[in-house]
This record gives structure tokens, sequence and C-alpha cells, in this order.
């Protein structure tokens, strides 16, 4: 006989193999050659990872007797740390869109003292513009 916890169980189970199906894949392409996502995007979403453990301690310990008189600090800390964690899955599209233009500049031809200035000007913008994805993801941790 089946019964809820059972239920509950299988549901888990069913929507967690899905989501490490999802993780795999973003895993793979990390591994790979592809420019993106890329190393400021992993630490973002390493980062995004730390905040919602965080809420998780937070969930786990709002509404027991036991830590009743930090209750409404626990709760500003979960809404917090959300907030954080969604700011660092943004950063990590964020730096992906940045990423990808310069490495497609680095693939460009430049034969003539021209085409070689125009090239460095715009792969300077690319890497400022690259930049400061993980400079806001540095600032966002500390």
């Amino acid at each position: 006989m089946m019964t809820p916890a059972h239920d509950w169980y299988h549901h888990v189970k069913e929507r967690m193999t899905g989501i490490m199906d999802e993780w795999k894949g973003y895993l793979d392409v990390l591994a790979s050659k592809a420019p993106v996502p890329g190393g400021g995007g992993a630490s973002a979403i390493c980062a995004a990872l730390g905040a919602a453990l965080g809420e998780m301690v937070g969930n786990l310990t709002t509404g027991k007797k036991k830590y009743a008189e930090w209750e409404d600090k626990t709760k500003d800390s979960i809404e917090s740390l959300k907030e954080l964690r969604e700011w660092f899955v943004k950063l990590s599209e964020e730096d992906a869109q940045v990423f990808e233009p310069l490495s497609k500049a680095y693939g460009i031809k430049a034969e003539t003292e021209e085409e070689k200035k125009a090239k460095e000007e715009y792969m300077e913008t690319c890497l400022d513009a690259a930049a400061q994805v993980p400079l806001k993801i540095m600032e966002a941790c500390r």
C-alpha cells in the first residue's frame, strides 16, 4: 500500500532526477571547450549555492520553539539570502552574455595596422565588459 510519505518520496526523487540531469548538462558544457559558461558564471553559481544553503538552514530553523527569540532575524536573513541567490544567478547569466563577444574577438583576423588597432580597441572594450561581472560577484560575496 502506498503511503503519503511513499508518494512524497517518489515525487521528490523524480523531480531531483530531472534537476540533476540539468546540472549534469551544465557541468558537461562547463567542462568542455565552449567559451561559456566559464569561470565567472561558475563562481556565481557556487555563490548562489552557498546562499541557498543558508536559506535552507534558516527554513529549518524557523517555527521551532528552541529558536523563537531569533525568528524575526532568521526570516529577514532568509529573505536577504533569497535575493542574493537570485542576484548570483543573474550574474551567471550576465557573465555568459559579456564573455561571448570577447571569445569571438580573439578570433578576429587583423593583418593591417588599421585592423590591428581596431581589434585592439575592440578587445579592450570586451575585456573591460567581461571583467565587470566577476567584480560584481566578488563585491556581492563581501
